[in-house]
């Protein structure tokens, strides 16, 4: 993979009260977006800075199951998210509960291209291709040519 890696702060979404029934992914770049994704009143990250990056897994019937934002790189034609994902193993030990796993990440917003889709790469746990969605730039302030 080409093209440059960029820095990531990960956050602890787990202190957010809203619950990802639904797989979901998601740029944030403004406090009332991420209000109403999140539903966390506090704790708002600078998004004037940052651009949030979020992925939830959806509901699962176990513990064990992860969801992770392993690289987000800029590309010549595109921004790369890669997302991998894992399940419990046969005989792993888990909570039986159901669990919303959900990651997110910020990046530097003044990185990001405007005019370049987005394009994220999901992966199982042995690294495999699940599949890809291309969605159009997030309004993120960044680099104007880019």
């Amino acid at each position: 993979m080409s093209g440059k890696a960029l820095p990531l702060i990960r956050l602890k979404a787990e202190r957010w009260p809203k619950l990802f029934r639904e797989p979901t992914f998601e740029v944030v770049t403004s406090a009332e977006e991420f209000r109403d994704l999140t539903g966390a009143q506090e704790e708002v990250p600078d998004l004037d800075r940052y651009a949030l990056i979020l992925v939830a897994r959806g509901t699962c019937p176990t513990g064990g199951y992860q969801v992770r934002i392993e690289s987000v790189v800029h590309q010549p034609d595109a921004v790369w998210v890669v997302i991998r994902y894992r399940d419990p193993r046969s005989r792993e030990s888990v909570t039986m509960a159901m669990t919303s796993p959900v990651d997110a990440v910020l990046v530097p917003r003044g990185q990001l291209p405007t005019k370049r889709p987005w394009v994220f790469i999901f992966k199982g746990q042995d690294g495999a291709e699940w599949g890809r969605r291309i969605v159009e730039p997030p309004r993120t302030g960044g680099e104007e040519g880019g």
